[in-house]
């Protein structure tokens, strides 16, 4: 789906019905963020999808029919673009895809994110905007550039440069907020905020203010969905009973475990299990029918 990290709402994996699903990527060589890709769609249906609460936010740039956000965390009217960002977010969003899609996804970094957009990240915290609402006629210009590039490298071309150009005259990132935010990923949302004020000196409510504004939650809302995105790779990727996953991830009990992943998905462990086997059979789809220059993570 060209929003990474999509996990699929209902019984059937994307592609089952007929859909055309193809991804590309750039090479290696590119100075793009590290998820990003390239993605063309034919959906013969409306494929419903459910984002969950991530550490990372999503620019989506398409030249094709819009995507509709159904149900977004802070309450906003849904948003119909073929271009949107979505913030970090502590709950999910649903979202449907139908027609003709493509164009690139960025996964990145909120701290690249800030750079790239200029804005308040607590802006777009449980948000999803139309992109152009963001960088005004930049984005149409961006978008523009794609929809008349010959083929998926000079695509990448243009998106690397049209990011590039955002970053050079963004806003650079504290580098104490940097440091606090990859104490707290190489943490897997572990560490306590005490440690890190401590640690940088700051207090808590400064450390919280300047965070939020980088990054878009504050540091004891980061820690929480980054614990939870171990909780999605272990889930994705083992067999494990929960009460396992619980104790690798650092909840309290297999009970704890349960209300967050309510909290935080609008599903029980089972269902989210049986939604990220799901998409992972999605993506082998994907993998199988288009052949992806390189492959195609679950």
């Amino acid at each position: 789906m060209n929003i990474v990290a999509a996990v699929p709402v209902g019984d059937r994996p994307l592609g089952a019905s007929g859909e055309a699903v193809a991804c590309h990527r750039p090479g290696r060589e590119r100075g793009l963020p590290r998820r990003t890709a390239g993605y063309e769609e034919h959906h013969t249906v409306p494929v419903p999808a459910r984002i969950l609460a991530s550490s990372t936010v999503r620019l989506t740039i398409g030249v094709a029919d819009p995507i509709a956000v159904t149900r977004s965390p802070d309450g906003r009217a849904p948003v119909g673009s073929p271009s949107i960002v979505a913030g970090l977010h502590d709950a999910p969003l649903d979202v449907e895809v139908a027609g003709v899609q493509r164009g690139v996804a960025v996964r990145c970094d909120p701290l690249l994110a800030h750079a790239l957009l200029g804005v308040p990240m607590h802006q777009l915290r449980n948000a999803v905007v139309d992109l152009e609402s963001i960088l005004g006629r930049r984005a149409v210009r961006l978008a523009d550039q794609l929809a008349h590039a010959t083929g998926w490298s000079h695509r990448f071309a243009v998106l690397e440069a049209g990011l590039a150009g955002l970053r050079a005259a963004g806003p650079t990132p504290d580098p104490e907020v940097r440091w606090a935010w990859r104490r707290i990923r190489a943490s897997g949302g572990g560490v306590r905020v005490d440690a890190l004020s401590d640690e940088l000196g700051w207090s808590r409510r400064h450390l919280a203010r300047r965070f939020r504004e980088q990054v878009g939650v504050s540091p004891k809302a980061a820690a929480r969905i980054v614990r939870f995105e171990r909780v999605v790779a272990l889930l994705a990727g083992t067999h494990r009973g929960l009460a396992d996953v619980a104790a690798d991830t650092g909840y309290a009990d297999h009970a704890h475990l349960s209300r967050e992943v309510r909290a935080l998905t609008r599903w029980t462990p089972t269902e989210l299990g049986r939604g990220l086997q799901l998409a992972g059979a999605s993506y082998q789809r994907m993998s199988r029918s288009f052949k992806p220059r390189l492959p195609v993570p679950a």
